[in-house]
């Protein structure tokens, strides 16, 4: 209520970029799918130099440029061994939120003098959200489990 002017033309600003982006992505389709008929090869490089120009650019470390080196090479590895990957960024993104989350819940559970778990569980979203994970983990061992293994193909 505030800053209302500011809040709209935040608004009024993104719904103009979007509208800009739309009409060069619509005009410039046949330009852009020209970029597919590149040669992976000639790709590769330029990707690795702007990705360690721009992990040294961050902060001027050099240390950023052997971390972003490290993780690339674990990509790779992840890559050879079938290992899907977005789990683990997801993992990594999300690991640090929930630790936050959980200890702000101990602290409060504490605060209350109640258990944690008793905490997390009387709320019902919590048990709903906790029957649904449960659900979904049934799901994911029970078709892991019961996987058929497919008979080797005639050679087509």
């Amino acid at each position: 209520m505030e800053h209302a002017a500011i809040t709209y033309t935040f608004m009024f600003g993104m719904l103009l970029t979007v509208l800009i982006m739309g009409f060069i992505g619509i005009c410039g389709v046949k330009l852009f799918s020209k970029v597919l008929t590149i040669n992976v090869k000639h790709i590769i490089p330029a990707v690795l130099a702007f990705s360690i120009i721009g992990a040294y650019s961050a902060r001027n470390s050099l240390f950023d440029v052997g971390i972003a080196i490290l993780f690339g090479v674990i990509g790779v590895f992840f890559k050879r061994n079938q290992i899907p990957i977005a789990p683990v960024i997801l993992g990594l993104i999300l690991g640090t939120i929930t630790e936050e989350n959980l200890r702000r819940c101990i602290d409060i559970a504490a605060a209350k003098s109640i258990n944690t778990l008793q905490y997390i569980f009387v709320r019902p979203i919590s048990i709903v959200v906790f029957i649904f994970v449960m659900i979904i983990l049934y799901a994911n061992f029970k078709s892991f489990f019961t996987e058929k293994i497919e008979p080797a193909g005639n050679g087509d």
